[in-house]
């Protein structure tokens, strides 16, 4: 009794943050979950059944429909359908009852209402793992966890209340990962973004190197091939600079880079920028070609063309007549002025 009333907290305070987080898919799982796991430990017979056949469908549906807004037509159905299930539904005769539980199981009415819950439930957590590969959304895969031991719940008999307890914690889980995400890292390159770089300069302390990187030509290149190519380099260009920086790399802004190098004397850190520099150099960037539009009906692909992008970093470090962050931060960006100055496609350092 005990794990389902956690069972049922937990649930609840997963939707309570989502909605706090504006995660109404995670909402919506949370309210569905916490109304199925109280009628599977408190409620009679027919409410079982009622939380094992319509329970599962609703889910699937919250599943497979785009994500709504709070204020909406999908979330004012959602709730009309649970109120029709709590309401006249529970009050129904016994055959129109059966008839659209068995209805809302098809095409598995004829089974058990613990197979067919199994298989909704298990179904939507396979939705959500779907949508998370095609789209790459961290919160897709974490509502995609939770239901696995939801699914596993309304399967079985025993044990209920300890796998809801997983999956309302999974939720919360989720909810918070991805507004970690949201908060810290920039969706575009997949890098930390300038909050996160912020937090990690607050904390820097000994010795380190940090460099200020930027992708040569950017504006002129955005404007000759179009923003889509420019998010194209800015994405080729982060991964080289994971791959290679060595240290830890973040989005700036626009088109600049930092790299922090903690623990790393000024040396190091400008061999391993000028191998990142060569690898930006040597690589290739596949772009559509100005004004390449496809024929009509869609059928033939624009053409694309191969670039080069370059980049140019500044670097400097720690040192006895610069102790502070800030200092060391403003002349990396005075050593990045001076590689654009002497021709860019160049790392400079002191």
């Amino acid at each position: 009794m005990w794990d389902s009333l956690a069972a049922v907290a937990a649930l609840s305070a997963a939707g309570a943050l989502a909605l706090a987080f504006h995660r109404y898919r995670a909402a919506q799982f949370s309210l569905l979950l916490t109304l199925i796991a109280a009628a599977l430990a408190a409620g009679g017979a027919r409410e079982i059944v009622a939380a094992l056949r319509f329970g599962p469908l609703l889910l699937l549906v919250c599943a497979a429909m785009p994500e709504p807004r709070l204020l909406s037509r999908r979330h004012a159905a959602l709730l009309a359908a649970i109120l029709m299930v709590v309401g006249p539904l529970m009050l129904a005769p016994e055959r129109l009852f059966d008839a659209l539980a068995d209805a809302a199981a098809f095409p598995l009415g004829g089974q058990a209402p613990r197979v067919s819950a199994f298989v909704f439930v298990f179904a939507a957590s396979m939705v959500c793992l779907g949508r998370w590969v095609w789209r790459g959304q961290p919160i897709e895969l974490g509502l995609s966890l939770a239901l696995m031991p939801a699914s596993a719940a309304v399967g079985r008999g025993d044990a209920a209340g300890g796998l809801f307890l997983i999956s309302g914690l999974a939720i919360v889980l989720a909810v918070l990962y991805a507004s970690y995400r949201m908060a810290f890292i920039d969706p575009l390159t997949g890098l930390p973004n300038r909050r996160a770089l912020d937090e990690t300069l607050a904390r820097l302390s000994g010795p380190f190197s940090l460099a200020m990187i930027d992708i040569d030509h950017f504006k002129a290149f955005n404007d000759r091939f179009g923003h889509d190519a420019g998010d194209t380099v800015l994405r080729e260009v982060a991964e080289r600079l994971r791959r290679h920086a060595g240290g830890e790399v973040y989005r700036y802004g626009g088109e600049e880079f930092c790299a922090v190098y903690p623990r790393t004397p000024l040396r190091q850190a400008l061999i391993r920028l000028e191998a990142t520099r060569r690898a930006v150099e040597q690589a290739r960037v596949r772009v559509p070609a100005p004004g390449a539009r496809r024929r009509r009906g869609g059928s033939a692909e624009p053409k694309m063309l191969e670039v080069p992008v370059t980049i140019s970093a500044g670097c400097a470090d720690r040192g006895a007549s610069r102790r502070g962050v800030a200092e060391v931060l403003k002349l990396a960006d005075q050593n990045l002025y001076r590689a654009k100055q002497k021709g860019r496609n160049q790392v400079v350092g002191r």
